[in-house]
């Protein structure tokens, strides 16, 4: 296996599943992507369910990070558009634009 960003991107969706859950996934990866799967079964058992608009934000970082998880890295998105789509997440009325210069995000005004 050649080491690239896209290696990179599957680990850091990685990460963000065991903070979520509090554990390594293990095995239950692609049972816990799936959709249909309730948000209580993919956090943390030891902390109390969390409040609704925690919930729905948690239920977005789990939509931006399934695609890093695809097992064709060439599906898998770059860091730079999970940026921006946590930006976007964080902001829905902004527009994400790159600055040419510099490669910086800034929000369109």
């Amino acid at each position: 296996m050649k080491v690239n960003e896209k290696c990179d991107v599957y680990s850091f969706g990685i990460l963000v599943i065991e903070v979520i859950k509090g554990q390594h996934p293990g095995g239950n990866l692609l049972s816990l992507l799936s959709p249909d799967v309730p948000l209580k079964d993919v956090l943390d058992p030891r902390l109390p369910l969390p409040e609704p608009s925690t919930e729905h934000e948690l239920v977005t970082i789990l939509q931006i990070v399934r695609p890093c998880l695809n097992e064709s890295p060439q599906m898998r998105p770059s860091m730079k558009v999970i940026s921006q789509m946590f930006l976007a997440a964080a902001a829905p009325t902004a527009e994400i634009s790159l600055d040419g210069e510099d490669n910086r995000l800034l929000p369109n005004c």
